[in-house]
This record gives structure tokens, sequence and C-alpha cells, in this order.
């Protein structure tokens, strides 16, 4: 003869997810919680240089030299070649310019440089380039010349300017030439809307007073070949990354700002946290500081701001809590008075377990009889979130031969082992409504 009792399985208290179980004899059951699994957060990647515009890899002209000289005689010959720059309204900032020459020798003195497009011809200087450290050579060679500062230079969204090698000096009776191409098309590596001009020109200098020569065409269709790189300039605006952290309770992480483009005034931008998080823009200081301060300066170096999660006692579903971190940019530079300037996301991981309680009447039970018993959770769990119970028995009666368990079917709900082995009880969400119990 057999004493049975019934023991449900569920969350809730009286609503929720429930399993049966039979068993014979007092059942003392003890339950141990399984922690959700963590999630991953995507990184932001930092921009990079490409290429803006090139027609370096178009075909070499085979007409004359097949490239235009610097020097004719006894003339020093300039070159340029005008290009045009995209549609991106803030700009581009290009940080080198590199180009295809036939044949280069180290005793011409010259300077490269950007130049502002002025009726046709090469006009006020944009930026100098930096002259490559190279030996002479007498096959092609493609040479890169950069920007002068790591910001690189400035050039204004659907402008017309030029690429201009100016030769200054010669010693001795060398050649030295810029490689061209009849071919009037870009690489297709080059930005939509960027353009290189079908033609190039030229000046004959003295070396003196270059403005007393002036900028004609190449008799012939030729153009200079040349590679453009850089980057576009973003609106103004702040550059936040990583722009998703992962905290836990009592823990910390950072992540930093800077500003897109350099402000005409100084800029202030304050940082807000919803419940859950607290942030501090500056650690050097007592308290928690909210504001972080940039110049023309400093505008494009990033500042850490640090965020705590703060600890309380509730048990989060799906084992945390999301909280937003607000900006806003303050500035009499118009651009920059930003009242929503970007948010980032932070997820506080929670160390508060999730209760599990077992109710049912006390005493034993005669044979032949059922007995129920409920296990509850405190919450119900979330989807992709499960939670497993292990049971432990105590007394003298055998599980599987003195007594029996059964669970009835229930959603959300598994058995593992009940008449023998490691007995336990996996819950899994999302919660779907409630089963009832017999």
């Amino acid at each position: 003869m057999h004493e049975v009792w019934h023991v449900a399985a569920g969350w809730g208290f009286g609503s929720g997810k429930h399993g049966m179980w039979k068993c014979v004899r007092k059942l003392l059951a003890a339950m141990v919680l399984a922690l959700p699994v963590a999630f991953g957060w995507p990184v932001q990647a930092a921009a990079q240089e490409r290429v803006l515009v090139s027609n370096i890899g178009q075909p070499d002209s085979t007409a004359g030299f097949g490239f235009s000289p610097f020097a004719f005689g006894a003339n020093l010959i300039d070159n340029a070649q005008k290009f045009t720059t995209g549609g991106n309204a803030p700009g581009y900032r290009v940080s080198s310019v590199e180009i295809e020459f036939a044949v280069f020798d180290t005793a011409y003195g010259y300077t490269a440089s950007i130049r502002r497009n002025a009726n046709g011809a090469p006009g006020a200087i944009g930026g100098t380039l930096q002259n490559p450290s190279f030996t002479s050579f007498t096959t092609d060679r493609v040479l890169k010349f950069t920007a002068p500062t790591s910001d690189g230079i400035l050039l204004e969204a659907n402008t017309d300017y030029f690429v201009v090698i100016d030769i200054a000096s010669l010693t001795g009776s060398v050649i030295g030439g810029w490689r061209i191409t009849m071919s009037n098309d870009e690489d297709s590596s080059s930005l939509s809307g960027w353009r290189i001009d079908n033609k190039h020109r030229f000046r004959l200098d003295d070396g003196g007073d270059e403005n007393d020569q002036s900028w004609q065409d190449n008799a012939i269709t030729s153009v200079l070949k040349l590679r453009l790189k850089g980057r576009a300039v973003k609106p103004a605006g702040l550059a936040i990354a990583p722009d998703q952290l992962r905290l836990p309770e009592n823990g910390s992480a950072t992540y930093t700002v800077a500003l897109h483009t350099e402000p005409t005034h100084n800029v202030t931008v304050t940082v807000a946290a919803a419940a859950g998080v607290k942030v501090d823009t500056n650690a050097g200081v007592p308290g928690d500081q909210n504001r972080l301060a940039f110049t023309a300066g400093n505008w494009n170096k990033a500042q850490t701001v640090t965020v705590s999660g703060v600890a309380d006692s509730v048990d989060n579903p799906g084992g945390g809590r999301d909280a937003a971190i607000n900006h806003a940019a303050s500035s009499t530079d118009p651009n920059y008075t930003i009242a929503s300037a970007g948010s980032i996301g932070a997820r506080v991981t929670d160390n508060d377990p999730t209760t599990v309680t077992l109710s049912g009447a006390a005493g034993n039970v005669e044979e032949g009889r059922t007995k129920e018993f409920t296990i509850a959770l405190g919450r119900g769990l979330v989807d992709g979130e499960s939670l497993t119970v292990p049971l432990a028995f105590g007394g003298m009666a055998t599980r599987g031969t003195d007594f029996t368990m059964a669970g009835a079917s229930a959603t959300g709900v598994r058995y593992r082992n009940l008449n023998n082995g490691n007995a336990s009880v996996v819950f899994t969400g999302p919660q779907s409504g409630a089963t009832a119990t017999t």
C-alpha cells in the first residue's frame, strides 16, 4: 500500500506555472537557484582613412613622354590637377595625396600643396603637404605626400581644388615628370560625387616671382595621376564610444566623449543618467560630476565618463536592468546647441537571487493518499531565461520503491529524474499563464 502526496511546481503565489508530483511518506525538499546567462553588446568601431578620389588605376598615356615634365630646357615647369569634392555638407579632411611619377630626381626643390580654384586656375593655398623622403628613381613610383597635422586639410563640399607641384629650383640638368593618363575615368574606389578634371594645367616658373607666369592647359587632353585619401567630416555632434556598456551592481565601466568638429566657441556637454546608474565626468574631483568642457584646443580629444551601477535588493527579470545615459551640448556656437546630442545604453547585471518557496500542508500522509506541494518563484521568467530547482530528500523511505513522484504537464516546466538520480524542476521563460493543480 502507498501513501500518495501531490506536489505542484510553478511560479508566482497561486497564479503561475504548475506541475504535480506523487510520493509516499514524508517529503523534504531543498531548492538551489541557477542564475541566468549573460548578454553581450556590440562595440562601435572607429572611422579610418579611405580613398576619396583616385585615377592611379587608369592606364598610362602613350602620347609623348607619357608624363608632364618638371623642366624643359632652362625653364622650370609647375603642374596642377583640378579635382572636385563630393556632397558631404560638413566637408572632408584630406590626410594624404599620392602621386604617380614616371621619373623624379632629388635635385629638384619643390613644394606640394592643395589650392583653391581661382577662375579655373590654382589660387590661394588651402594646405601645404609634407614631402616624402625618397632617393632618385627612373621607373614609375607612387610617392605619398601627407597633411601637416593628423586632422588633415579641410576641404569644402562640392568645391573645385587643385593639387599643385611647384618646382622652385633645380640643381644640374635632370628630368622629372608627373605620370599622365588619357582616361577621364576615376577608379572604382572613389567616393560618390568626387571627380578628377579631364585636363591638367601647367606654367613656366623661373624660380622667382611665380605670379609673373600664367597657368595654361596642356596642348593635348591628359590627366595627371593622383589619389587623395582622408575622411568625410561628420556633422557637428558628439563622438561617443562605445554605445553600449555592461557593468555589475556596485561595479563600474567607462566610455568616452569627443566632438565631431572644431567649435567656434567653448562647448559644455551635460550627462544625465537614468535610475539604476550614476555618472562621474571627473574622477579627480570629489562627488559625481556631470559636465565635460571642450574648446578649440581639445575638441577632438576623447574625455572619459565613468558609469557606476547602483545596488538594490530587486531581483530583475532576465538577470539585469537597462538604463539610458543622455547627453546635451550647449555653446554660443549655434552648431553645438544640441538638446539631444546622443545617448548610450547601460546594462546593469543583477546580483540579487530569485526567491523560491515551497508550500503545502505539514504532516504525514496515509498510504493510498496524496498530498500536494507547490514550488513558487518570486517572479515570472522572461524569454530565454531558465531556472533549475534541485530537490533533496530525507527520511527512511526509498524514492521510486516506497513512493513515486509524477509531474503534471505544464508549459515552461520540465521534470528531471523524479524517481531516481538527481531530481530537479526546470522553469523556462517566458511566462505563459497558469495550469490548475489537482
